[in-house]
């Protein structure tokens, strides 16, 4: 765990630049968004990125667009801000305030979608609470430092990848690709669908992570790091048949 947050620190302090992360709160501010039926059957979670708020998700109708397509969800927004992650407790809050009391309330399918550096927190949580996470979605995901995915890429790709140089620091960056790097062998526990623009900042590292995926669960278009984006892109992932099929089904077939 010390190694995860020594990575997670290199991450606050790659992205805030000047900026003083925001201060937390416990529990964690929640917008939730109940079904347009009045009674969700399953529940998405949106993980805002670096600089967005939570109420971004509706203004850029990711949640109109969910209901159009999946009527029978209810939508949960937390503020996972970037003070969670400085304060290298984004997982625990996460469990604690957000996936834990949703499994409790009944919910038997539960998706978790990220943008940009929420893509790394569903990563994280995913990777720490398999059991309370029925699908991951993420859009231009944040996945380390440059001099992290250039190593990975002078490799040749994560399958190729051995791990870091003998002498290197390992921190939980470092970690989290060497368990990317595992998912051609040890897929992970539930379906994982990546989605985003070719001409992002983060298109090499994500086409990287793409590589390990299936291909029909991975999404390009036109584009940079900008919600216009994500917007059709989400458009797409929501279009995609099955893409939230019964979670059992989806498990069995997690990356195969």
């Amino acid at each position: 765990m010390r190694r995860l947050w020594r990575g997670v620190l290199v991450l606050t302090a790659a992205l805030s630049g000047c900026t003083v992360p925001p201060p937390t709160r416990q529990p964690m501010d929640m917008h939730v968004f109940m079904s347009p039926q009045g009674s969700g059957e399953r529940a998405v979670v949106f993980l805002p990125g670096r600089k967005d708020r939570p109420d971004d998700f509706v203004t850029n109708a990711f949640l109109s667009a969910l209901w159009a397509r999946y009527p029978d969800s209810d939508a949960y927004i937390p503020d996972a801000h970037l003070g969670f992650y400085a304060e290298r407790v984004i997982i625990e809050r996460l469990h604690e305030d957000v996936f834990a009391p949703l499994r409790a309330r009944g919910y038997r399918d539960i998706s978790v979608v990220g943008v940009s550096m929420g893509g790394l927190g569903a990563l994280l949580y995913s990777h720490r609470h398999p059991a309370y996470v029925d699908r991951i979605a993420l859009l231009a995901p944040y996945l380390g430092e440059q001099a992290l995915i250039d190593e990975v890429r002078a490799a040749g790709g994560p399958r190729s990848w051995t791990g870091p140089r003998p002498g290197a620091r390992i921190d939980g960056l470092t970690e989290l690709w060497g368990w990317l790097a595992q998912w051609p062998q040890r897929p992970p526990a539930m379906p994982v669908h990546l989605a985003y623009g070719a001409d992002d900042r983060f298109a090499p590292a994500n086409a990287m992570l793409g590589d390990l995926l299936p291909p029909e669960r991975t999404f390009t278009r036109e584009g940079g790091h900008r919600w216009v984006v994500w917007q059709a892109l989400w458009q797409q992932l929501l279009d995609k048949q099955g893409f939230m099929s019964a979670p059992d089904a989806q498990r069995t077939t997690a990356n195969r």
